[in-house]
C-alpha cells in the first residue's frame, strides 16, 4: 500500500491575541482584554467578574425595555437580571447620570438658528 501524503502545516494556529497556539504558556486573550488592561487592577478584577456574565447580559439587552433600563439605571438593570455586581461597581453605576453624560449641546448656525442634536444609543449583539 502506498503512503498517502497530506499537505499539513506544522505551524501552530494563531490565537485571538496573535500569539501562536493556545497552550498554557500562550493564553488566548478575550476580545475585551485590551480594554481591561487599561483599567486599574482593582477595577479590572470587578469588570472580569461582570464580563463572565456577558451572555446573560446580552440576552437581557435583546428587550428594548431592558436596554433603556440599563442606560437609565444600571444598578436596577443588574438587580432585575439577577447578576451580582461588586459594591464598587454598584457605587460607580449609581453615580452614573444619563442626561449628564450624554447631554446634547446645541449650537448656533450663522443665520441664528439653534440646532439641538438627538442622541440615540443602540446596543447590538455581534
Amino acid at each position: 500500500m502506498a503512503k498517502k501524503i497530506t499537505n499539513r502545516s506544522t505551524t501552530p494556529a494563531k490565537g485571538l491575541d496573535g500569539t501562536a497556539g493556545t497552550g498554557k504558556d500562550r493564553p488566548v486573550k478575550a476580545p475585551y482584554a485590551e480594554t481591561l488592561s487599561k483599567l486599574a487592577p482593582h477595577i479590572k478584577m470587578h469588570m472580569e467578574e461582570l464580563f463572565s456574565n456577558e451572555e446573560q447580559i446580552l440576552k437581557q439587552l435583546r428587550d428594548p425595555k431592558q436596554m433603556n433600563l440599563l442606560m437609565k439605571d444600571p444598578v436596577q438593570f443588574f438587580g432585575k437580571s439577577k447578576i451580582e455586581i461588586s459594591p464598587l461597581l454598584k457605587k460607580r453605576m449609581a453615580a452614573f447620570n444619563l442626561e449628564e453624560q450624554f447631554a446634547a449641546q446645541g449650537f448656533v448656525l450663522p443665520n441664528g438658528q439653534i440646532m439641538n442634536p438627538n442622541i440615540k444609543i443602540t446596543i447590538k449583539e455581534k
